[in-house]
């Protein structure tokens, strides 16, 4: 076991944080990839070699950053959409890849179970610290867009983990100049900020927009010479086929949402870290679901369960923010994060 100790010196002058440490606990089991389905297979983007990392961090400029507009969480209308059924717990499966996240610290106060997101207040330690807004651009596009992310449990200390239509339009083309930022909160970026080294998402995503595979992982630059995960931790995960089908309880999502279904006012747009408080129920289909009004520029934003505030700010992704079926209803949902997931995490690891 190997303790990551994160230097006083790299932490922002104006805030106290918390994270003293970060150990990786191996995995209750072997995660091993799905070779027996093409479209959970990864397709892998990696940085061009014109386009060095310090030319995308000198592309978000402040002015580029606050201008950015939120993607939407529609975004991927293709593929198969869930029912619109009242949806059917299912057993529980267990599974192949729990990973263990780092070990930090939170103050926050258990809060209570809600649909409608509300404002998540504290800025000075984990679960806030590993999650921030991932800005990127669309070739042929002018507008620049944020999505929502969340650093995950990687050897490289360096990864993280979003919805793959904040990646790709899932026709073929990459997205591009993704830039992360962590703890973002009211214009402010406490820990710096990352840009990306190499992205992957399921082939079923990539090549047809399946919302089946709307997934993605991303390995990030050092940042003067630093990686994300050691200053401000991260998240374990339970990804696997194993799990499909699960009841999650006690689970909070989070985003950035520039929006909300049903719509109502939460000025200023996307300027806070928002979480919703619900169990995550598997559909009859292939998705799952969680009560949740967050709409647009949530989308990837983790939905971690097993995190007991106020004892400690980590837990395990399940799910992330993807897509709604109506703007009326406050229902979110994701893919269930089976062997492509897996494969998607693994595939930025060789990178």
């Amino acid at each position: 076991m190997k303790k990551w100790k994160v230097p006083a010196r790299l932490l922002a002058p104006l805030y106290v944080c918390l994270i003293a440490a970060a150990t990786v606990i191996p995995a209750t089991g072997s995660a091993s990839a799905d070779t027996t389905d093409p479209l959970a297979s990864a397709s892998i983007w990696t940085r061009p070699a014109s386009n060095s990392p310090q030319q995308d961090q000198d592309y978000w400029t402040t002015d580029r950053m606050e201008g950015s507009v939120a993607a939407p969480d529609t975004l991927a209308t293709d593929g198969p959409a869930p029912p619109a059924s009242t949806l059917t717990a299912v057993a529980d499966g267990g599974g192949p890849a729990a990973v263990t996240p780092s070990a930090t610290g939170n103050s926050a106060s258990p809060l209570a179970v809600s649909w409608q997101s509300a404002v998540w207040a504290n800025h000075t330690s984990m679960p806030a610290t590993s999650i921030g807004k991932l800005y990127f651009t669309v070739p042929g596009d002018t507008s620049k867009y944020w999505c929502s992310a969340a650093l995950i449990a990687a050897a490289n200390h360096n990864t993280i983990w979003t919805a793959g239509h904040c990646v790709t339009n899932g026709h073929g083309t990459w997205y591009t100049k993704f830039l992360f930022a962590p703890n973002y909160y009211q214009g402010h970026w406490p820990y710096g900020t990352w840009t990306a080294k190499a992205v992957a998402t399921p082939n079923g995503y990539f090549n047809g927009a399946n919302r089946n595979y709307d997934m993605a992982a991303i390995a990030l630059n050092t940042s003067s010479g630093r990686k994300a995960g050691d200053v401000v931790g991260w998240q374990g995960y339970k990804f696997g086929n194993g799990y499909r089908g699960t009841v999650w309880q006690g689970t909070r999502a989070f985003g950035y949402p520039g929006d909300t279904h049903p719509a109502r006012s939460i000025s200023p747009v996307g300027a806070d870290l928002r979480f919703c408080n619900n169990p995550v129920s598997p559909s009859p289909s292939v998705y799952q679901q969680m009560s949740c009004d967050m709409g647009g520029g949530s989308s990837g934003g983790p939905w971690i369960t097993d995190m007991p505030l106020p004892s400690r700010g980590w837990g395990y992704i399940i799910g992330h923010n993807d897509f709604h079926n109506t703007p009326s209803q406050a229902v979110e949902f994701s893919p269930q994060l089976g062997d492509d997931a897996i494969n998607a995490l693994a595939a930025v690891q060789a990178r």
